[in-house]
């Protein structure tokens, strides 16, 4: 649906689009459309999922209703024109006076978040909704999560062998000990109703989302990716890069040259998680990063101009 269809209050419409493509803009347009076609300010609500889009809109509307008291009349009927409102004298009036309207009106635009919307009907339902009168909602709820991480933490340690003590266990390992978990599972929590709402239905939760990220990242998780690294082609490029090394034999060379003779051997029994350990030495420093490894003269005549070339 164009925009502009999307803009005309008597139509129910969807737009589906990416970000900075004009939603808001939109969105404020239909609301000033409905007030220059007379309806009460009170009786228009917008929703929105945050707090802060829900004031950005607000202050979009705002602004865009000043705009249209303080603009010149050429200006004013272009915009009435842009977001297709009829231009005669009624609708420039009405929309001249909007920004006033509302400044002083007791009942505005509401524009508002689900959550603060829910709470509203809640409030006023209590009783059908089973919920004190007069209740709050807390802000607060790291005393809560503290509270509840603690109970899980005591079953746990009730049953050492228990299901709960071994997902925690196993957490404990992935994760790399006790506070890497608790940040885990605070994410979780955090993004719990996007779990909810991508697993709603399935009675394997765990199993559908594995095999969701599987069929994305194009992955077998009985694979050992270690193994799978070794090719042919690669025991073939390590065995150039040894006889290359042999030519220049100083002591970090021969280093490398001794622990890829080893890394061979160490395949040959199946020793592939150690090999690949081994060989991160030859080709990184201890902290992660790529060894440097430049021209140099003496390189040069030992290995040739060709070999040196190849070998860097």
């Amino acid at each position: 649906m164009q925009v502009n269809s999307a803009i005309e209050p008597t139509v129910s419409a969807t737009v589906s689009a990416s970000a900075g493509t004009g939603k808001t803009w939109s969105l404020v347009s239909r609301i000033i459309r409905l007030l220059i076609a007379g309806a009460s300010p009170g009786s228009i609500l917008a929703i929105t999922f945050t707090r802060k889009a829900a004031a950005e809109m607000q202050a979009r509307l705002n602004e865009r209703l000043l705009e249209l008291a303080s603009c010149t009349p050429t200006e004013l009927e272009n915009h009435l024109q842009l977001i297709g409102a009829t231009v005669n004298s009624e609708s420039v009036n009405q929309a001249r006076g909007l920004y006033e309207t509302i400044l002083y009106t007791n009942h505005p635009p509401r524009i508002t978040t689900f959550h603060a919307m829910c709470q509203e009907l809640l409030k006023r339902f209590p009783f059908d909704a089973h919920v004190p009168p007069g209740f709050e909602l807390t802000e607060q709820t790291a005393d809560l999560e503290n509270e509840a991480r603690d109970l899980l933490f005591t079953q746990a340690t009730l049953d050492n062998e228990g299901e709960i003590a071994q997902a925690l266990e196993t957490l404990f390992y992935y994760c790399g000990g006790l506070e890497n978990t608790k940040l885990a599972l605070n994410n979780f929590l955090n993004h719990r109703s996007d779990w909810w709402a991508f697993t709603l239905g399935q009675k394997k939760p765990v199993e559908y989302a594995i095999d969701k990220l599987k069929a994305q990242l194009g992955v077998d998780f009985t694979d050992d990716p270690v193994h799978a690294f070794f090719t042919q082609d690669i025991l073939s490029k390590l065995g150039e890069f040894t006889e290359l090394l042999s030519k220049h034999p100083i002591k970090k060379n021969q280093e490398a040259v001794d622990i890829i003779s080893t890394l061979l051997i160490e395949i040959d029994s199946k020793q592939y998680a150690d090999a690949f350990s081994n060989l991160q030495r030859v080709f990184f420093t201890t902290t992660g990063s790529p060894r440097s490894r430049k021209a140099s003269g003496a390189q040069q005549s030992k290995m040739g101009e060709t070999g040196e070339l190849r070998f860097l």
